[in-house]
């Protein structure tokens, strides 16, 4: 049985129809793609050099053990012994470099531990979970509890 196409012009139209697609899509492509994307992996490599202009805010657990030995021993055999220091005190780079001159922040109210500690139904079952508006209400957390070795 032989096939013969008498209307192939449909064919030839949608074919068009894709080239011309693909050739906007490869102007647009090129338009629009930084000429850094691609440098280091699948993004923009520029980002990383505009990323070095921030200044540090950081120090790291390291730089809290040169002072604090005592406290960072206590909390790297506690719960919390996965978290940063500067989880809770925040950025402490100024205070690592200046320790009299830029004091951290010393939480202590229910605000902190409720970030991670208030009933949340997509944590895991195993986690401490706390309902703050029953569980002591008005006192601060650290009344009874300690922080850097939490019970």
């Amino acid at each position: 049985m032989k096939y013969s196409y008498k209307d192939y012009k449909h064919l030839l139209r949608l074919l068009a129809i894709f080239l011309l697609g693909v050739g906007v899509f490869l102007i647009a492509r090129a338009l629009f793609t930084p000429a850094s994307f691609g440098e280091f992996g699948h993004y923009r490599g520029d980002s990383l050099r505009e990323n070095m202009g921030f200044a540090a805010e950081y120090a790291g657990m390291a730089a809290c053990k040169k002072c604090h030995e005592a406290v960072y021993t206590k909390k790297s055999k506690s719960k919390h012994k996965g978290l940063s220091c500067e989880t809770c005190h925040g950025p402490a780079l100024r205070h690592s470099l200046e320790p009299k001159k830029e004091k951290i922040v010393k939480p202590g109210s229910k605000d902190l531990c409720h970030l991670c500690h208030s009933i949340n139904s997509v944590r895991r079952k195993d986690f401490p979970q706390v309902d703050f508006k029953k569980h002591n209400p008005g006192e601060d957390c650290l009344a009874c509890h300690d922080s850097h070795d939490p019970l």
